[in-house]
């Protein structure tokens, strides 16, 4: 995905509204919106993954329920799709969807990302036996003014060497950026289920999900958002020429906290 703009400007920019305006998104957005899609083929594990810009029809407008989109106001356009399933499939999703989340702020419109939604307005994606819709994300203008959510603090989500010790902004070195972008990443109920421990003196960072709510857990919208803070902390990481590429390695970092499991390490290379 190419981005015109800075990446950590768009992270900061984005904000998840609640309330958009009664108006439609330009065909040359749409248009952009659906190459940025296009170019989302797979997934970190290799999944095949089909992501489309969904226009909803004004007779669909018309008959929306509150409820049907967890009481966002005016949705009219959304972006969805399928995925093969996985054992990565929803850190996947998520992961692919905020690139074009991160896309579409660049392009002036605002977002929020929905785990609970009526699947009657997304016919169009034909889901196969071996394939899942995990969540939806609006997409239009804003009719509210943005502001940030609380975010927790470093020490309660970033660690070194252990889930005992928590790791600052110094100790993070060339990554304090991408992990603070991670930080600032979109989550169901805005609970941050992210916790990262990074290995004493590499730049080995392994990806945990802290299991803190049953429904959100249920329906797996806590790995989402993991394969959505992936997505902040690589596209930062690039961003400070900092390569590396995600694996899952066997885990040595004990004991691990109740309710946490690990997914997924980034590598750097350098």
């Amino acid at each position: 995905m190419y981005y015109k703009k800075s990446i950590d400007e768009l992270i900061k920019k984005r904000f998840s509204c609640r309330i958009f305006l009664e108006k439609r998104v330009e065909p040359t957005k749409i248009k952009e919106l659906k190459a940025a899609c296009a170019l989302c083929k797979e997934g970190l594990a290799g999944e095949k993954v089909k992501l489309q810009v969904i226009e909803l029809a004004d007779e669909d407008l018309r008959k929306i329920d509150p409820d049907d989109f967890s009481l966002i106001i005016n949705p009219m356009t959304f972006i969805a799709g399928s995925i093969q399933k996985s054992k990565l499939a929803y850190e996947s999703y998520g992961y692919l969807v905020e690139h074009l989340v991160l896309k579409a702020t660049e392009l002036g419109l605002a977002t929020c990302w929905l785990g609970y939604f009526n699947p009657d307005y997304f016919k169009k994606i034909q889901l196969a036996a071996d394939e899942i819709l995990p969540a939806v994300c609006v997409v239009g203008y804003a009719a509210e003014k943005g502001f940030s959510s609380g975010r927790k603090k470093w020490g309660d989500l970033f660690f070194i060497k252990d889930f005992k010790t928590s790791m600052s902004a110094i100790v993070a070195g060339n990554y304090a950026e991408p992990l603070d972008m991670l930080r600032l990443a979109p989550s169901a109920g805005n609970l941050q289920p992210w916790r990262v421990v990074k290995e004493k003196n590499k730049n080995v960072f392994h990806f945990y999900k802290k299991r803190l709510d049953r429904e959100y857990e249920k329906r797996k919208l806590h790995n989402v958002d993991i394969g959505i803070a992936m997505c902040h902390f690589e596209l930062a990481a690039k961003k400070n020429d900092l390569e590396g590429n995600w694996e899952k390695l066997k885990q040595t970092i004990t004991p691990i906290p109740e309710r946490t499991e690990y997914i997924i390490s980034w590598v750097g290379t350098m």
